[in-house]
């Protein structure tokens, strides 16, 4: 069973050096900028897959080995309304706390501007994030880890080409910058 999870979390570690690539071929500011966000970007990740997300496969995981049917479509219902209460939550702490870490970890100019757009446009859409993370952990905790497994695999490595259209462009088009990966995350992690 842990088979999926496992790739899962290998093409991810890869998917992160991309990005990395990514963000340093944007320049130095952009790549200092994301070096800002990261650390509460991981957070939320974190919560949102392993604290959180294993707290909502283990009570769906219960619920259904007790067999309390009714309780556990209960449970997806609840565990919605909270992902989305902590995505709102992540949202306003990083429209309001973050720059002032940002700037605590040493982020000023050009670094701290392109740490502000990358921030303000992924935690923008951070309920996805969370809804995805939460969906994947109901099936988890139902006994299905090949779905989540497989639909994170294809996603994670969609979002390298993704991310790297939005952020540098192609043909004519210049890309967005630094909100280029940012909403490629949010994409596949919407869809």
């Amino acid at each position: 069973m842990s088979a999926p999870t496992t790739a899962v979390m290998i093409v991810q570690t890869f998917v992160a050096i991309a990005e990395t690539f990514i963000f340093g071929r944007l320049g130095t500011d952009a790549l200092a900028g994301f070096a800002l966000v990261f650390p509460l970007m991981m957070m939320m990740t974190m919560m949102a897959a392993g604290g959180m997300g294993g707290g909502v496969a283990a009570a769906m995981a219960r619920t259904l080995g007790a067999g309390r049917t009714e309780d556990a479509r209960k449970l997806v219902l609840h565990a919605l309304v909270l992902g989305a209460a902590l995505a709102l939550l992540f949202t306003l702490l990083a429209w309001t706390v973050a720059p002032s870490l940002y700037r605590l970890l040493g982020g000023e100019g050009r670094s701290l501007a392109k740490a502000l757009t990358y921030s303000n446009v992924l935690y923008s859409g951070s309920i996805f994030i969370w809804a995805n993370f939460f969906l994947s952990a109901l099936l988890r905790g139902g006994g299905d880890a090949a779905t989540p497994g497989r639909y994170m695999l294809i996603s994670s490595i969609a979002q390298v080409p993704l991310s790297y259209v939005l952020a540098l462009g192609i043909g004519g088009w210049p890309g967005m910058g630094m909100a280029g990966p940012a909403i490629s995350s949010q994409l596949n992690s919407a869809v």
